[in-house]
């Protein structure tokens, strides 16, 4: 087949007008021979004046870019033997082209033959070029054509007026001169990185305008490539200036369509960056505004944007953002030189955005008045960025619909939500300043060898606070405070404390793992820095030590600080990523080794059935993680059940309420943790490196007076090969597929199905069942493998224990894959 390439002489093309063709031609190739069999009809609309012809002929018709595609089509069909369908693009006598679909099928080692079907014929010059027209000047959707570089070529009229600009005032100009300055970096970024990866982009954006309006649109991005190696860019859009109901609420690269924006988490970023700048000036300051208009329903999206249009273009708001749900936040700036009152300049700049309303529309300033608005300002109620929009948020929040302040301050005639919160706070940082948090530890469990290998220091607040809110709620206000590296110190510098006790308790082995927030205006490098400093200053052996950085946290902050972290690690300090999966859900910091451990998320293990999403989930995340060189451990494991799946799955140690909720130093030497409890569990699901690590995970098994239309519903339903058949907890046989196939009828389960064939799914699983099977002790070592292999006939082996009770079963492919990975036959 490589000879499908060679050229041969060719017969000349007949020229003469081309008639349509509608039918299906019928075709064979002779590879050996080189030649294209069809009959003579079908040779004259090729432009062939004879049947056969050399293939070459036939591959030289193929449009160029698709050549090399049908060539390895056909090499595939001989080489697989299994038919295929393409469509390719046919060259024809007088310019004129077709589309069709090729079936091939193998009928000898050297020949192949199908048909040909004529999708879409142009028969002419004429018509090719009525039909490009057509397309490109269509009514309907902006055409705009680019070379590789993103020069502009081409676009049709009606890309012309949705924009303003002319084909002659954008030719060779780049794209780039559509640029709304509104999407993130990132967001371009992905566009590009989809169409060097897939070839096309499709989504919605904001095009700028030749008046300097920003257009939203929804674009589709083609990559072309065309036989003498050029490429385009086809750009297809639709102008949704018309359709605001179409964008409303609607996010894209970090802007909100509709009022073009930020949404939250860009307006959030802004505003830090501002904030930081600003707090650099001694005499300015800023102040939050978290704005929700009366908006008439029924001209919902109109006025959405014209407020939001006027808020940019008509006020005093350095920042500007939409919230979601109808919301905005806004920045002021004041000014308060020293002989001026700071309430005063606050109160002035205030003052001055709501009388800018006063000169808009009706609709818009009655939309503002009658709305709501919550004020916080930076140095007075907050500190910090995050705060302030909290803050903001909560006077909004707290205000009553029948109210007629339709302005509130955070800190004046709070509703009872915010006045608990600002006790909570205050609380919270007496809580902090006076040392009175505590610490409680909850064991992690290594199931390889059932033993605690670490306890996890956890953060617990007095009665005080802990009967008004939860912890991770406290926790959120300490971030929000911006103590949460205080308290993070705290607990980690007790927790390093405690070491010694837990050891003296729990063996030697035994470590202490804590949790970093980077949610601080700390930044991380100086965070990962106090850690090393405080593992040495405590005198206790890195290498007992793990430092858990939560997903979400440090990767919002980008990969800046790898040099910190291998600071750590060098010294042997253990860092794990905690709660993965409810983040980010990158795996790409993964790849980059900086880590050990991986905990896996409660979200993933709470309730996991064998088979389920979550299961294949945790096994995926578990088997990546191993190749990677990370150990894995699994948080919030609560049932005996849940237990037994992650334990079959692999993961390398255990976490949660199934062993033990976090208890406070003295609980532990009073005994409140019982080691007796990880023997059970030891007897209960074995210890690693024995041959139970092999079964098959989670099998589910049969009664024998169990129906065969059970055993059949299992095996065509889970991924399952064998089901073992369990009467008091004996094994008194399999089921298997084959098994299963000898007492069936093609016509069983469809709807041919007699009253004969419906009455065989009542057999009994006793009646079908393999009762000849090898039995394997569940304990025996992985070592002695090669000698239990010599010692048995046949799989599956029968796990059991030394009551003869079943444990499991262990299938042939299992053992094939462990004797490969451990290259026993090397």
């Amino acid at each position: 087949m490589d000879d499908l390439t060679q050229k041969k002489s060719v017969a000349e093309p007949i020229s003469q007008p081309l008639k349509p063709w509608n039918h299906i031609i019928d075709w064979r190739i002779d590879t050996s021979e080189q030649t294209f069999h069809c009959e003579a009809e079908c040779c004259a609309w090729f432009g062939f004046d004879l049947s056969p012809v050399p293939l070459s002929r036939l591959i030289q018709s193929v449009a160029t870019e698709q050549k090399k595609r049908v060539i390895e089509t056909f090499k595939q069909v001989l080489t697989s033997g299994k038919e295929q369908f393409l469509r390719c693009p046919i060259l024809l006598p007088n310019h004129a082209f077709s589309l069709v679909e090729l079936y091939v099928e193998k009928i000898s080692a050297h020949e192949l033959q199908g048909t040909l079907t004529p999708l879409f014929t142009v028969t002419s010059q004429e018509e090719v070029a009525q039909v490009l027209y057509s397309v490109f000047e269509n009514a309907h959707h902006g055409i705009l054509v680019t070379d590789e570089e993103t020069r502009i070529l081409a676009c049709n009229r009606y890309f012309e007026r949705v924009t303003g600009y002319l084909r002659s005032e954008l030719a060779g100009l780049k794209t780039s001169i559509f640029n709304a300055d509104k999407h993130s970096d990132s967001y371009y970024q992905a566009l590009w990185q989809n169409l060097a990866e897939h070839g096309y982009w499709t989504g919605t954006i904001l095009t700028r305008t030749a008046s300097g309006e920003n257009l939203p649109q929804e674009l589709t991005i083609q990559r072309v490539s065309v036989g003498n190696g050029r490429k385009f860019y086809l750009g297809l859009s639709t102008d949704l200036s018309a359709h605001f109901e179409r964008i409303n609420d609607n996010e894209h690269g970090g802007v909100d369509l509709l009022t073009q924006l930020p949404a939250k988490d860009r307006f959030l970023s802004l505003l830090e960056g501002l904030c930081r700048k600003r707090s650099k000036v001694s005499d300015t300051g800023c102040i939050l505004l978290a704005i929700q208009p009366n908006f008439a329903e029924q001209e919902l999206p109109d006025i959405k944007r014209a407020f939001a249009n006027y808020l940019q273009q008509q006020t005093n708001a350095v920042l500007s953002g939409y919230i979601g749900h109808n919301k905005f936040a806004v920045c002021l700036e004041f000014h308060h030189p020293q002989r001026i009152q700071k309430i005063r300049a606050i109160r002035r700049a205030i003052k001055l955005f709501f009388h800018a309303f006063k000169a808009a529309d009706l609709p818009l300033a009655q939309a503002l008045s009658s709305g709501r608005t919550g004020v916080s300002v930076l140095g007075l109620d907050a500190k910090t960025s995050r705060t302030l929009f909290s803050h903001a948020n909560q006077a909004l929040l707290e205000m009553h619909s029948g109210q007629q302040n339709h302005i509130s301050f955070y800190d004046h005639q709070m509703h009872v939500q915010i006045d608990k919160k600002k006790r909570l706070e205050e609380l919270l940082i007496r809580c902090v300043k006076e040392g009175k948090l505590e610490v409680h530890y909850q064991p992690i469990v290594n199931i390889h060898q059932w033993r605690v290998e670490k306890f996890e220091a956890l953060c617990r607040f007095p009665p005080s606070l802990s009967a008004e809110a939860s912890v991770q709620e406290l926790i959120t206000i300490a971030e929000d405070l911006e103590m949460i590296e205080t308290l993070d110190q705290q607990v980690a510098s007790q927790a390093l404390r405690d070491l010694p006790k837990l050891q003296a308790l729990f063996g030697e082995q035994v470590g202490i793992s804590f949790n970093r927030s980077v949610h601080s205006s700390v930044s991380v490098d100086a965070i990962l820095d106090q850690s090393a400093f405080l593992i040495d200053e405590s005198g206790v052996a890195p290498h007992s030590v793990t430092l858990e950085i939560t997903e979400s946290a440090y990767f919002e902050s980008e990969e800046r600080h790898h040099h910190a972290l291998n600071v750590l690690r060098d010294a042997g300090v253990t860092l794990a990523v905690d709660d993965f999966g409810t983040g980010y859900s990158s795996l790409s910091y993964l790849k980059a080794c900086h880590f050990d451990i991986l905990k896996i998320d409660r979200i993933f293990v709470s309730e996991i059935k064998c088979c389920s999403n979550q299961y294949r989930i945790v096994r995926s995340l578990t088997e990546l993680s191993h190749q990677l060189g990370l150990k894995v451990i699994a948080e919030g494991v609560e049932t005996e059940e849940e237990l037994e799946i992650i334990s079959s799955i692999g993961v390398d140690s255990v976490q949660g309420f199934l062993f033990s909720k976090p208890r406070s130093l003295q609980s532990l030497q009073d005994g409140a943790f019982d080691l007796q409890l990880l023997h059970q569990y030891r007897n209960k699901f074995g210890a690693k490196g024995v041959i139970a690590e092999l079964a098959t995970p989670a099998t589910p098994h049969l009664d024998p007076g169990e129906p065969i239309s059970l055993a059949h519903e299992y095996l065509t339903k889970e991924d399952l090969n064998i089901l073992p058949v369990v009467d008091e907890k004996e094994c008194v046989g399999f089921v298997d597929r084959e098994a299963m196939n000898l007492h069936l009828t093609p016509h069983m389960g469809t709807d041919t199905e007699s009253m004969k064939e419906a009455s065989l799914w009542n057999k009994r699983v006793n009646q079908v069942m393999v009762t000849a099977f090898e039995e394997v002790h569940w304990q025996t070592q992985l070592s002695a493998l090669p000698s239990v292999i010599n010692q048995t006939e046949a799989f599956p082996w029968i796990l059991v224990d030394d009551q003869g009770h079943y444990k499991g079963l262990v299938e042939m492919h299992t053992i094939l894959k462990y004797l490969t990975q451990q290259n026993v036959y090397q």
